[in-house]
């Protein structure tokens, strides 16, 4: 667990989800579902209940290479990014990150502290040698914060989604991991 000052004069922790997180979690997603276009649900569009985030939390606390950290003012959940990755010998030291901030708490600086809190329990975690994303070509602000934190853009993915008849590309990025093997 981690308590910083934000911009604002705010006490933010930052912590490993626990089960006991699943109702608020699954009203957080819900409320990002409304507030951004840039995720790759909508509202409704994905079943989240505080049953299916429990599952997911759960999940994160068994496996080595599987994370959610939780961003909370007040504890209440503002922001979290998560990395799943694959339990293959092959596939397990790299995986996919997913990171969200609510929209009424953009520009405080949260997705920064998240970003740096998930590269260095990358660094710590024995077997991630990878973080992969995918974002939407056009989220200019996100892509900014990946690249300040040494991503590079790998691929682009024509057509990758589509919100309200509109195709939008999306750009993958990679994070390699340097770590002593």
């Amino acid at each position: 667990m981690r308590t910083v000052t934000l911009k604002d004069g705010s006490k933010l922790v930052i912590r490993r989800a626990v089960a006991a997180d699943a109702e608020q979690m699954a009203a957080f997603k819900t409320a990002i579902g409304r507030e951004s276009d840039f995720l790759s649900y909508g509202e409704a569009e994905i079943e989240i209940t505080p049953e299916t985030e429990k599952r997911g939390i759960l999940a994160t606390e068994i496996l080595e290479n599987t994370v959610m950290l939780l961003a909370l003012l007040e504890e209440e959940i503002v922001g979290f990014v998560t990395f799943h990755s694959a339990a293959r010998p092959r596939k397990k030291h790299g995986g996919e990150l997913g990171i969200a901030v609510r929209q009424p708490y953009w520009g405080l600086g949260i997705g920064n502290l998240l970003m740096a809190a998930l590269i260095s329990w990358a660094k710590d975690a024995k077997t991630v040698r990878k973080i992969n994303l995918v974002t939407r070509a056009d989220n200019a602000a996100a892509i900014r914060l990946y690249e300040k934190y040494g991503f590079v853009r790998e691929g682009l993915l024509s057509r990758d989604v589509r919100i309200n008849g509109k195709f939008y590309d999306g750009l993958l990025m990679g994070l390699p991991i340097d770590a002593e093997d």
